[in-house]
């Protein structure tokens, strides 16, 4: 697998997802983009949920959770499932009252490091997860403003719309930034 190429897909979503409706992802991210190198790294296929979302999981006790709806089973990159499902989560916090509270900002870090602990975090911190995420962000970001329309109310829709894209973009350069250390400590597998 080429890290370059993953670079470019979340530059393919930017382009067929993003600018069409008149988004895209902040210079900053771009510039850290730039410096992801055309080096192969090994990775294997596993088999993927396909629709890893917190809609099917269901908590049976403290420490054990059942996925359910297993019909978009596919092998792929574990990356993707995770990078979905955090994105998913992430991207919906938005809505949570008071999201630009510390507090909520500091539990949605909370239950996104628990998850990437759950899947093995010394194996999904790489370069491979963050430029999943990205690529996931970018799809999640145009998905949610669609979701959130509110047609009979325009100026409340593009109050709406200015807080889910200074959300979006808090997401991708916090992504951005991991992705920037990764490179430079050259854990990038």
């Amino acid at each position: 697998m080429n890290l370059y190429g993953l670079a470019e897909e979340v530059r393919e979503a930017e382009a067929s997802v993003l600018q069409p409706s008149g988004l895209q992802l902040p210079d900053e991210v771009g510039r850290v983009l730039d410096e992801v190198p055309k080096a192969e790294v090994l990775h294997d296929r596993v088999a993927m949920h396909g629709d890893f979302a917190p809609n099917n999981l269901i908590l049976m006790d403290a420490d054990q959770v059942v996925m359910i709806d297993l019909s978009l089973v596919d092998v792929g990159l574990p990356e993707d499932d995770l990078a979905r499902f955090l994105a998913v989560m992430s991207s919906y916090s938005v809505f949570i009252p008071g999201s630009v509270l510390p507090r909520v900002r500091r539990l949605r870090r909370e239950l996104e490091s628990a998850f990437r602990s759950g899947y093995g975090a010394a194996e999904m911190e790489t370069a491979v997860m963050e430029l999943r995420l990205l690529k996931q962000y970018a799809l999640r970001w145009r998905r949610i403003r669609e979701l959130s329309r509110l047609a009979r109310y325009e100026q409340a829709m593009r109050a709406r719309q200015r807080v889910i894209d200074r959300h979006m973009r808090s997401l991708v350069k916090e992504s951005a930034r991991r992705l920037a250390i990764l490179l430079a400590s050259d854990r990038v597998g």
